[in-house]
């Protein structure tokens, strides 16, 4: 077998093994990546196999990301700003993407097939992708430091088809699942931290264009990968301390040349982000002590795996973190352990477990949580509460790291494991491999979200509706603000604007908030949704019809939601007429003094 160049770690110990550094780039096993698409198919299968509007995951977020896709699309298609939109909030109230999960470089890529086939199917297609797409890039760089091809095919499957991974599809969030970009950048950082001299800059800069793109992917990831990345240069120096200056002087150009290449190619997003729509409001919407990983939930499966036991959802549902699924299983965890007790003076050993270990404790949060109780003094995460940008982070969304971690240390086990000859003692990797893998089986593939489209909405126009006119409309499930009339906006092609939408926009004192504030007539509307009778004042009334007035509202719209006969009853009420039925919606048609067109 062709063997690979060594090279001695900058600092080593004179009896510490010659350090494998990877070769050039070369393209991945095809049929690694076609078994990666196949299997993220298989696991998307139900919105394949449905018709009509059907997304693959179990949450209303995913509706929000096809929005956002839908979006970027149409932004870029008409010349508008792609990281801000009104098509959402009343006139003077804007909403800056940067600060919610838009993943806009996700919306450019996907742009062609969203214009050619909807925003639904370009969804769909981007969770396959991301699936698949992640493990191939796992299974690219950790080929590069292992001699044969299945132990790197085993650590994609790890990486990209994780319990973590599948928690968040079925959480819709798309820019979570698509997580290719973060193998490469470990790689990199690597390259960049302990590279000898003759790695040159261009790896500092290939770094800073990979932190560019992940910025335009996930704001959240990013900071947890530069979080990681501070964390290894400080344990790096601490192992190198007799020999730190000389490092430094190698190290702090490329650092330096990924610093400016990060900001001359991420400039503009930066901007909008610090100066732009939501960069003034406070709060959190996710509580940085609930969102966490409990530590029973690192060895019990929850109820969607395979091979979980008898009582283990009842056991799991006291756990919190309802999708991000820090489940490594018994096997994973020991293989780890195996590898650092084994081969521990090999570097890309040390650097894994070291992943795994950090990723673990931080996806803990700042309390420890066991069998969902919090006990025992405050965890590292307590030190980022302060902190700005990572105060607002969610501590369970760092645990894919770890899933990374463990993949590089079961592929360099894997791999030492493998025989010579091709055919001798090959069961003992297989068995490795099917052991790691059986506690990371999914029972199925993932539930499907239907949100069917009225005929009103998939009509080229909308009669008595001029293009870009603002449309308040009632829609399931109300409670968010009825996301599924997003779905009916993108399914219009944009041609009209939201009263309200599901985003996280300026609410009530300026906090942030997903409904934003929340006007008397969504107000009645939430309320009646939510099971109570709300009285219809004439104050109530006035003031609504006043917000009608004011916002230059063309239409008022009532969708197929429950409590419908009741909800026209009020509407009725309010606007003093009865409601015209067409393509499956009442809809009011508001006198058209009432809002000029604004131009597309």
């Amino acid at each position: 077998m062709r063997g690979r160049p060594n090279r001695t770690a900058p600092g080593a110990p004179p009896n510490a093994p010659p350090r494998r550094w990877p070769r050039p780039l070369r393209p991945g096993s095809l049929l690694a990546l076609l078994l990666y698409v196949g299997l993220a198919v298989w696991i998307t299968q139900g919105a394949w196999r449905a018709s009509g509007s059907a997304l693959a995951c179990a949450n209303v977020d995913c509706v929000q990301a096809t929005w956002f896709l839908g979006w970027v699309c149409f932004a870029v298609a008409h010349l508008r700003d792609p990281l801000t939109t009104t098509y959402l909030t009343p006139p003077g109230d804007p909403i800056g993407l940067m600060w919610n999960n838009a993943a806009p470089l996700l919306g450019v890529l996907l742009a062609p097939l969203t214009a050619a086939a909807g925003a639904l199917v370009s969804y769909n297609v981007g969770i396959v992708a991301g699936l698949a797409g992640s493990a191939w890039s796992a299974s690219l760089v950790v080929g590069r430091v292992t001699r044969h091809a299945f132990p790197a095919f085993v650590a994609g499957l790890i990486f990209g088809f994780s319990p973590w991974m599948l928690g968040e599809v079925r959480g819709g969030h798309l820019f979570l699942v698509s997580l290719w970009l973060m193998p490469p950048y470990f790689l990199l950082l690597v390259r960049v931290l302990v590279g000898d001299e003759r790695v040159r800059l261009r790896s500092g800069i290939l770094l800073g264009g990979l932190l560019a793109a992940q910025l335009l992917i996930s704001q959240e990831v990013l900071a947890d990968a530069l979080l990681i990345g501070v964390v290894a240069a400080i344990g790096l120096a601490c192992a190198s301390r007799h020999s730190i200056s000389a490092q430094l002087r190698i190290t702090a150009p490329r650092v330096a040349a990924a610093s400016a290449a990060f900001v001359a190619l991420a400039g503009v997003p930066l901007a909008v982000a610090l100066t732009g729509p939501g960069h003034h409001l406070h709060g959190r919407l996710e509580n940085p002590s609930a969102n966490v990983a409990d530590l029973f939930s690192l060895v019990v499966p929850r109820a969607w795996e395979l091979l979980a036991p008898f009582g283990a959802a009842a056991l799991t549902h006291r756990f919190g973190g309802l999708f991000g699924v820090a489940y490594l299983g018994v096997p994973l965890l020991a293989v780890v352990a195996w590898a650092w007790w084994r081969y521990r003076v090999d570097p890309w050993v040390r650097g894994s477990v070291l992943l795994v270990a950090v990723a673990i404790v931080l996806s803990l949060g700042p309390v420890l949580r066991v069998d969902g109780v919090a006990f025992g003094p405050p965890l590292p995460w307590t030190l980022l509460l302060r902190l700005p940008v990572y105060g607002l982070l969610v501590p369970a969304r760092i645990a894919p790291f770890a899933f990374l971690g463990a993949a590089v240390c079961v592929a360099m086990v894997l791999d030492r494991l493998w025989p010579d000859r091709s055919d001798a003692r090959l069961a003992w990797p297989a068995t490795v491999a099917a052991a790691v893998l059986l506690p990371l089986v999914p029972a199925g593939p993932v539930p499907v979200w239907l949100a069917p489209v009225p005929g009103y909405f998939v009509s080229r126009t909308l009669p008595g509706v001029p293009n870009g006119s603002l449309i308040a409309i009632a829609a399931p499930p109300a409670q968010l603000g009825g996301v599924d009339a997003m779905l009916w906006q993108v399914d219009a092609d944009f041609r009209f604007r939201l009263a309200w939408g599901y985003a996280i926009q300026s609410g009530p004192g300026g906090r942030a908030s997903g409904l934003g504030r929340i006007g008397p007539l969504q107000d009645l509307w939430l309320r009646l949704e939510l099971g109570s009778s709300p009285r219809l004042t004439t104050g109530r009334a006035d003031a609504i019809r006043k917000d009608l007035w004011r916002w230059r509202v063309r239409a008022l719209v009532v969708g197929p939601v429950p409590h419908r006969a009741l909800l026209l009853t009020l509407a009725s009420t309010v606007l003093r007429e009865a409601p015209q039925w067409r393509d499956g919606v009442a809809i009011w048609l508001l006198d058209p003094g009432h809002g000029a067109v604004p131009d597309r």
